[in-house]
């Protein structure tokens, strides 16, 4: 590895990573904040949440196509990120236990990822098929 850890870091939160990252937080902090008002989108929240963070991460890798670890590792990225920031707010409002900040953050980091791999897949077979 001749690379130094602040440039693996830079890699990492691309800006693509963040532009998607911030496309699924804030629909992810409406949903918290709906759901501390109304009872009916709080039954609903985590998996409402869950849908957000994979259309993030296919979102993401649609964007980017760059290769299966690349859509697995920033597809878990941006689902964990927009996930972890909406139950944190949900915590800190008291709707959720605490617990429920490491179970929904994780996962998202499963789903993101298992999406960001499926999307690059379904990509490249449509990709492929074109150009044929």
């Amino acid at each position: 590895m001749s690379r130094s850890l602040s440039a693996a870091n830079q890699d990492a939160l691309t800006p693509a990573v963040l532009l998607w990252a911030s496309l699924g937080t804030v629909p992810q902090l409406g949903l918290v904040i709906a759901g501390h008002y109304n009872d009916a989108v709080y039954s609903t929240w985590p998996v409402a949440g869950l849908v957000v963070g994979v259309i993030v991460a296919a979102g993401y890798t649609i964007q980017t196509r760059r290769s299966f670890v690349d859509a697995a590792w920033h597809g878990a990225m941006v689902a964990a990120i927009s996930t972890f920031l909406g139950t944190a707010l949900a915590a800190v409002l008291a709707d959720v236990p605490a617990l429920d900040l490491a179970t929904v953050t994780l996962s998202g980091i499963a789903a993101g990822a298992l999406t960001g791999v499926v999307t690059f897949e379904a990509v490249r077979r449509v990709t492929r098929a074109r150009s044929v």
